[in-house]
């Protein structure tokens, strides 16, 4: 995008070898109507293996590309920034054969939202706090919605206890003036 410049945008390290690069942000004069500026920074790694000769007059060569990209927000300080999010559902499901919780939010503000500080807080039948587990990071566009898995703990890697019933309540942290949650009942 043309408000961010990075420099040096090319350029070869040898192994062990470190180098700084300068991220430049200038968003456009004329506000343009946005509440929010986003682009993504992409940084590629190339690693090439000698050749190797596989059989007579055959030579193999094998090349690894990486590509890591970073999100850029950057708020129009013209505008009215409006925080607002909401969990819309907690349900029980699997992930690669995990058992977990999916905890659906919705962004409704006009800025994108990051949680960082999130937690889930679960509660036995009696109403007692029994543990509470970080939620891992993520982030909502406005307008969008996103299901992030929670995995439920190992057995014997927590208080939960098999077969009991609890109370999940999922403690969102978005940023905004106050907290946010939404909570299921399920049997471990």
């Amino acid at each position: 995008t043309g408000w961010i410049a990075v420099n040096p945008q090319r350029f070869v390290l040898k192994k062990g070898e470190r180098k700084i690069v300068t991220v430049s942000l200038d968003t456009p004069k004329e506000p343009m109507g946005l509440k929010e500026y986003r682009s993504m920074v992409f940084a590629q790694t190339t690693d090439e293996r000698p050749a190797e000769t596989t059989a007579p007059g055959r030579e193999m060569r094998i090349r690894t590309i990486s590509r890591i990209g970073t999100k850029i927000f950057v708020n129009n300080p013209a505008a009215a920034v409006k925080l607002d999010c909401a969990v819309t559902k907690v349900a029980e499901g699997t992930r690669d054969g995990k058992r977990g919780l999916e905890i659906q939010t919705a962004n409704s503000g006009n800025v994108h939202i990051q949680s960082d500080n999130s937690k889930v807080a679960f509660r036995d039948e009696a109403g007692k706090s029994v543990a509470s587990l970080p939620l891992p990071s993520f982030s909502v566009l406005p307008g969008q919605k996103r299901t992030v898995f929670f995995d439920l703990p190992e057995q014997g890697k927590s208080k939960l206890e098999k077969g009991k019933k609890y109370n999940a309540l999922a403690v969102l942290d978005y940023g905004g003036s106050d907290l946010v949650a939404g909570e299921l009942e399920f049997t471990y």
